[in-house]
């Protein structure tokens, strides 16, 4: 296995450098933020000759190293003594699964599935990992937004700060309003950034759709007796610290005196699962019915997604992957999300 450490102002950046120099096939190990800088730590699969330690000045290499090779002999010692993995066709399976950060519990899942329904049989990897493709898309529900029967469908995005709800937003209008002939409404309810008002008010205006802002739960009942003859809402809020217990409650309040259809909760793919699956456990006050993946185009590693959809049994709804607007959004079925996840397939 190659390992390489790429450094770069921004995260795409890096990731252009990754994919130019180790190809999409390329696994993400590592990812540190700095002030001014990225540095990501990726590997392929392709053997290189052993370096000597006094051949490179980078201690934070070896560091990763060595954190890896850890990382390796705790796996060799479960695929060694796990009997659900004896087979090496299955221990490549999880390694590679593990390779996607897909995660172990996932991984293992998977992998004990085949192992119990599946026999081996003499097809070889690409008949197993097709296997493993068709288990893992029954643990990734989706669904889109669904119109409801009974006046406009209120569709609310919530999410962490700097997660793109205000272009999402923008896109999902764009996208009904202009592809499926729906009456389409705008709505924000982000007192913070006057910004992302007049982001909406440009696209609502080229759109040639209503467009509000309001600052309280009472406007809010009132905007929405005005947009009663509409298909579909699109609601954009303010960007909350999953911190800020605060202004978690000042939402929730919003949305008790007028109960959104749908609420989303929007997430980065970018971001650790570990810190998506905290943003979950604060929002969660809010009754979240979907899931919504942004910024596909600046990872490796959507195989992140993962674990934050099993844990929350949360179908997900929609995927971004740029800015263009309306183009740069995916209504997603299992299996293709599941193929994503995998490196079988790019939006």
């Amino acid at each position: 296995m190659r390992v390489k450490v790429f450094s770069a102002p921004s995260m795409k950046e890096a990731l252009e450098r990754i994919k130019r120099e180790l190809g999409p096939q390329a696994i993400i190990l590592k990812t540190e933020e700095f002030r001014n800088k990225v540095e990501i730590t990726a590997a392929t699969d392709v053997d290189y000759p052993p370096l000597e330690r006094s051949q490179s000045n980078a201690k934070g290499i070896w560091d990763t190293l060595d954190q890896i090779r850890e990382k390796v002999d705790s796996i060799s010692q479960l695929l060694s003594t796990s009997p659900l993995l004896s087979d090496s066709p299955l221990s490549k399976l999880f390694l590679e699964l593990l390779g996607r950060r897909i995660g172990e519990e996932v991984s293992l899942k998977v992998v004990n599935d085949l192992r119990r329904d599946d026999p081996p049989s003499q097809g070889g990897w690409e008949e197993l990992k097709g296997k493993a493709l068709s288990h893992l898309s029954l643990l990734l529900p989706s669904e889109g937004i669904r119109e409801s029967p009974k006046g406009p469908t209120v569709v609310a995005l919530i999410g962490p700060t700097g997660v793109g709800k205000t272009t999402t937003a923008s896109k999902l209008a764009a996208q009904f309003s202009l592809l499926k002939k729906k009456k389409v409404a705008l709505l924000s309810i982000d007192n913070f950034r006057p910004a992302a008002g007049e982001e909406l008010e440009e696209v609502a205006q080229t759109l040639d759709i209503p467009f509000q802002v309001t600052k309280t739960p009472e406007g809010m009942r009132k905007t929405m007796r005005d947009f009663r003859d509409r298909d579909f809402v699109f609601v954009d809020t303010a960007g909350h610290s999953y911190r800020d217990g605060e202004q978690i409650f000042e939402l929730r309040n919003f949305f008790k005196h007028y109960p959104p259809t749908e609420t989303h909760l929007v997430l980065s793919t970018t971001t650790k699962p570990e810190d998506n699956l905290e943003a979950w456990r604060r929002f969660r006050s809010i009754p979240i019915q979907k899931l919504l993946f942004t910024k596909l185009d600046e990872t490796l590693s959507p195989g992140g997604m993962v674990e934050i959809i099993v844990k929350t049994k949360r179908p997900v709804s929609y995927l971004t992957n740029g800015q263009r607007i309306p183009e740069d959004i995916w209504e997603v079925e299992s299996r293709a999300l599941a193929e994503i996840v995998m490196g079988e397939r790019t939006l």
